[in-house]
């Protein structure tokens, strides 16, 4: 439903309105749109997972033990949203 409010915010109405409406069910049901949400959730992983990654790094040579801790802490955040959303995308395509 992006598509059709950003094209209310653009002006377009009547019949131009029905267009982008059809278009975005189109979308949301097209087999390729679950194909491309999927491989944004696996390329969104892979990011957290290199984030969670630099933030090792910089916890390794942080001199704050307590900074160092709440680094560690948020690198295993980052790691396991990565592995939920890979698991989302598993239950998917399975289904």
């Amino acid at each position: 439903m992006r598509i059709l409010q950003l094209g209310l915010s653009l002006g377009i109405t009547g019949t131009e309105s029905r267009w982008l409406r059809d278009w975005s069910r189109f979308l949301l049901n097209n087999k390729w749109s679950a194909i491309m949400a999927d491989t944004q959730l696996l390329l969104f992983a892979s990011e957290l997972r290199t984030r969670a990654k630099e933030i090792l790094v910089r916890a390794a040579s942080a001199d704050d033990p307590e900074a160092r801790g709440m680094m560690r802490v948020l690198a295993a955040g980052y790691e396991k949203l990565a592995r939920r959303m890979e698991q989302r995308v598993r239950e998917t395509v399975d289904a």
